[in-house]
């Protein structure tokens, strides 16, 4: 759409770096409106309270299956830019459409990926991915290979120790596990974080005498809902580049994500 609208490289904000003001100045536009839609798959019936998320909610018009949807006031998702709207009532099992328009084009109108948030799977496809409504408690093992291959937040995990002797000094030790950091919870309140070798943390000043619930929650990170996810990008290192030359579908074994998750059990050791 930059490149019908005057801008030879394509995306201004990906192709070059704007001088003073040089770039938000072409915003002129009277017209070269444009429409672009979006479709996924259902299966089962989802939760009501499934909710849209789209950047520059000022600029585009937004309809789930025909139906015009609008922003929640006030409400946004991981940047003040990116509008939220309740759609559960307008998702369907089969087929869906996201449609977003805009009558005049902006420079700021650039053409996004849009997320949905809520409690499913994401289920790979021969192309893509579908999205499933039955729910599935994880376990132990990387979270992507448990239908949640784009989730970036944390997981918990829960055990119970019976603790005889208070006096002993005890430390909550992991085994293998993958994430940004852990965070551990000890009767519900917050022990510490483990993030580096060798990856204990001394929980004895909140074990009681009894029954003790321990929680480890894992800590993921944006790498696998952002991307890159194409032509095999390697860690550490993102720009606009690998986001270009992607000219066809990409089945999901193509993308690339990083295994996030608990694969063993942490332990109470003293």
């Amino acid at each position: 759409v930059f490149k019908t609208n005057g801008f030879e490289n394509g995306n201004p904000w990906n192709s070059s770096v704007q001088y003073k003001k040089n770039t938000v100045e072409r915003d002129t536009f009277s017209g070269g409106g444009f429409e672009v839609t979006y479709r996924f798959k259902v299966t089962g019936n989802l939760d009501k309270d499934i909710k849209l998320v789209v950047e520059r909610p000022n600029l585009f018009s937004v309809s789930v299956n025909g139906k015009k949807a609008s922003a929640i006031p006030g409400e946004w998702w991981l940047d003040k830019s990116f509008g939220v709207y309740s759609v559960g009532e307008f998702l369907k099992t089969g087929e869906n459409s996201v449609e977003l328009s805009i009558p005049a084009m902006s420079i700021f109108a650039e053409i996004e990926p849009i997320y949905l948030l809520g409690d499913f799977r994401v289920v790979p496809e021969k192309v893509g991915w579908s999205i499933d409504a039955t729910e599935k408690e994880l376990i132990l093992g990387s979270w992507k290979e448990q239908d949640q291959p784009f989730y970036s937040w944390d997981v918990k995990y829960s055990k119970t120790y019976s603790i005889d002797d208070t006096t002993r000094k005890h430390a909550l030790k992991l085994g293998k596990w993958n994430g940004t950091v852990c965070e551990v919870y000890v009767n519900n309140k917050k022990a510490g974080i483990i993030g580096f070798d060798p990856y204990s943390l001394d929980v004895s000043p909140w074990l009681e005498k009894g029954k003790n619930q321990i929680d480890v929650c894992v800590i993921g990170s944006l790498r696998n809902l952002l991307g890159p996810h194409y032509n095999n990008p390697g860690q550490g290192l993102a720009g606009p580049f690998n986001w270009r030359n992607i000219n066809a579908p990409i089945p999901p074994e193509a993308y690339k994500m990083i295994d996030y998750g608990l694969f063993e059990n942490f332990e109470l050791v003293y």
